[in-house]
């Protein structure tokens, strides 16, 4: 028997599956909302314009790692997954079989 906190496997799996689909985008948008920012006001913190969000946030735009980096560090998102997620979106991007993690 399990308590509320504990974790199935099979749970974990799920959740491992999930953090893999995550994009930068996903991240980006999910994050201004819980923050309840408007796309203006995001964009403002960010010193770009409310299109150049728009494109990240739909995922038309991948920034640069260092971009990922500033973007995160401005917003308070912890940068080395920021970097990680732009890093891998522009790899499936150029449709290549390769998946970048973070070391453990």
């Amino acid at each position: 028997m399990t308590t509320e906190y504990e974790f199935l496997e099979e749970d974990q799996r799920d959740l491992d599956r999930q953090a893999q689909a995550l994009t930068f985008a996903d991240a980006l948008k999910a994050h201004r909302l819980c923050e309840e920012w408007t796309q203006e006001e995001a964009a403002q913190k960010l010193g770009i314009t409310k299109q150049m969000l728009s494109a990240y946030e739909t995922g038309k735009r991948i920034p640069t790692p260092r971009k990922a980096y500033e973007m995160a560090s401005v917003l308070g998102l912890l940068p080395d997954m920021a970097v990680l997620l732009a890093v891998n979106d522009e790899l499936k991007a150029h449709h290549l079989p390769i998946k970048m993690q973070l070391a453990g």
